[in-house]
């Protein structure tokens, strides 16, 4: 079954009407699912698109809906599928606001968002078991840098004691 295109900003597919509005991407229809018509041609010809996937138009050209111009991706392949015209535009954009950013960042109004974020980001982390290398034992912690591989503070007093006597074992200095 074909896509026919009725008029620039509509176009017909296996019994429903599908509008592109001034501002959008995409044709779509209300009152069928699934919303959109490059998925809708999809899921006719290839059936259900799996979970976390996405439906990309080959040729870039949202208006072309038929079933050789699109195919199911994941959306990093999606995300490559751009012209060198939108990579140059998000270059242009990048490069124009980074000055912008930077100043954001560093205000106390950019400041508390990051420190708010990295309280939210830290609630999230799932503990990790790791070997403690001094004693041996097993422990949970929400560290998840490969430097955290003591398992209490009599362990890292160890450590340090013994790091401290292989300084001055190998001392250069005298």
């Amino acid at each position: 079954m074909r896509v026919e295109i009725v008029s620039p900003t509509k176009q017909y597919f296996n019994g429903a009407h599908y509008w592109k509005g001034k501002n959008e991407r995409y044709y779509r229809n209300a009152h069928y699912k699934p919303h959109s018509l490059h998925r809708a041609v999809w899921e006719y010809h290839n059936g259900k698109i799996p979970e976390g996937m996405v439906i990309d138009h080959i040729d870039r050209n949202t208006d072309n809906n038929q079933i050789e111009n699109l195919r199911c991706v994941t959306l990093s392949e999606n995300a490559r599928n751009i012209s060198s015209e939108a990579k140059a535009q998000k270059k242009a954009h990048c490069d124009k606001i980074r000055s912008l950013t930077k100043s954001w960042h560093a205000s106390p109004e950019g400041l508390e968002w990051h420190r708010q974020h990295g309280i939210k980001a830290y609630a999230k982390r799932k503990p990790i078991e790791r070997v403690c290398s001094i004693c041996g034992k097993k422990f949970m912690t929400t560290q998840y840098s490969e430097r955290v591989h003591l398992c209490s503070p009599s362990c890292q007093q160890k450590d340090l004691r013994r790091r401290r006597k292989l300084d001055t074992h190998f001392d250069i200095t005298s």
